[in-house]
């Protein structure tokens, strides 16, 4: 694959990719850590609000109770 059949020629920075050109040192040596790390601090990050939410059984309780209501008095067959 030639650099005129991956990018058009107005494009500097895709035809650097194109001719196979080695990225910088600096670069190379961070990616895999980014790539691999990355997700999963997302993922602690996001799993931080959940931690951090109460919800007692009273509360639930009342939730499903209104659901069951709300179930019941729906007139939408399914």
């Amino acid at each position: 694959m030639g650099a005129s059949d991956c990018c058009t020629a107005s494009d500097s920075i895709c035809d650097v990719c194109c001719q196979g050109v080695p990225q910088n040192a600096h670069f190379q040596k961070w990616v895999w850590p980014v790539y691999r790390l990355g997700p999963a601090v997302g993922l602690a990050l996001g799993l931080i609000p959940l931690l951090l939410l109460r919800y007692p059984n009273s509360l639930k309780a009342q939730v499903e109770s209104e659901m069951a209501a709300r179930r019941e008095s729906s007139t939408t067959p399914l």
